[in-house]
């Protein structure tokens, strides 16, 4: 027998476990972040995908039985899924919801995290590339924190934590909302500060829900007239009639919605107003067409604008997986103004020492972009 090939072996093995030993000291954490090994999954379940998989805090705080719904599961290609179902204790079974639309779960060693106001600085046992991405999300979330929400997604609909929110989704599958500061609160059309920027459309728990800002929605049984244009109310109720009554003379009429069929519905961010009445008060709006021109009449006096200018659409564009500084739109970029840039979730501000400068229809960063960013850009040519 070759003893020192032996003794050799012993030594790594007896370092390998010390290690071992140190790795899965303890890190006090407020609340669970720990590894989760993907080894099967299928679509199905009670929601978009099932999933199997081994339950691992080494921390020690935690096992697989404080895995609750809600948590959400990070797959080993960055994809976040929300946890709707689970059985099991250390080999897990999951149920989750696809929140990113990434349309697959990728099998490997990812995350299972209780995303609340504490935020888990560090999950043991993961990839370096896996908690980079987890820490760039929890930038995204900490700065629409300041803004009173949790939101943990960055497209079209947000996932939102707000203790005891108390709302239940009516039959009509949505729910006008405006976010005062520190909660989202019902709007209501009475003044600009109730007004609506997002609905409501899907309540997961006591303390969750999902936020859409605006787009289609699908609810069977809606009850609502199709082919109608629905207006939020002062009182904050819906219906096809506007109630510009100018009382309070800061009164708007929100257009909110618009039913296209039985089970669709196209919701509209209520910021854009729209008037059926006089301008007797400061913020009463009217309308009306005049050689061309719309005319935009308030208290303050008319604002006239160029119908030719108005239908010039504006182009959407999302930009994904680029890295680097520079992205180039498909179309000319107006060289001030008429343009929106959104950087993960952020609006973005121009100017050579701010966040992005413009040349042709190129649009330069002052900060390199991370493959993992998403870009959208909104913009008509001047």
């Amino acid at each position: 027998m070759n003893w020192e090939r032996v003794l050799k072996i012993a030594i790594f093995l007896a370092g390998l476990l010390i290690s071992m030993s140190l790795s899965a000291q303890p890190t006090t954490q407020s609340v669970l972040a720990a590894s989760f090994n993907a080894v099967s999954s299928s679509p199905g379940g009670t929601s978009d995908f099932q999933v199997t998989g081994l339950f691992n805090d080494l921390t020690g705080q935690y096992t697989g039985s404080d895995v609750s719904v809600g948590m959400i599961f990070w797959d080993t290609d960055y994809n976040r899924f929300e946890i709707m179902a689970k059985t099991g204790t250390t080999i897990l079974t999951l149920d989750v919801r696809d929140i990113n639309s990434a349309g697959m779960v990728s099998n490997g060693i990812g995350a299972i995290i209780e995303e609340t106001n504490d935020y888990p600085p560090y999950v043991a046992g993961i990839s370096m590339e896996l908690q980079s991405a987890i820490n760039n999300h929890f930038i995204q979330v900490l700065a629409a924190d300041m803004a009173g929400q949790i939101v943990t997604g960055i497209f079209n609909r947000d996932t939102v934590f707000q203790s005891s929110h108390g709302y239940t989704v009516p039959a009509e599958g949505f729910i006008p909302v405006f976010n005062d500061g520190s909660v989202w609160g019902p709007a209501n059309s009475s003044g600009m500060d109730s007004l609506p920027e997002s609905f409501i459309v899907e309540v997961i728990s006591a303390d969750t829900f999902v936020l859409q800002e605006s787009g289609l929605i699908y609810v069977s049984g809606h009850g609502l007239t199709v082919g109608a244009r629905y207006y939020l109310l002062d009182n904050g109720t819906l219906s096809t009639t506007p109630d510009n009554n100018g009382t309070p003379t800061n009164d708007y009429d929100v257009w909110v919605a618009t039913v296209y069929g039985s089970d669709v519905i196209a919701l509209k961010n209520g910021r854009s107003l729209v008037g059926a009445g006089g301008a007797s008060g400061s913020h009463n709006v009217s309308f009306a067409v005049n050689s061309g021109n719309l005319e935009i009449t308030d208290g303050a006096g008319t604002l006239s604008e160029s119908l030719a200018d108005i239908n010039n659409d504006w182009t959407e564009e999302i930009f994904e997986g680029v890295t680097g500084t520079d992205v180039v739109a498909g179309g000319t970029l107006p060289s001030a103004g008429n343009i929106i840039v959104v950087r993960g979730g952020l609006e973005q501000t121009p100017g050579a020492t701010e966040d992005y400068t413009i040349s042709g229809n190129t649009i330069t960063f002052n900060r390199a972009l991370a493959a993992d960013e998403r870009i959208k850009v909104r913009y008509r040519a001047d």
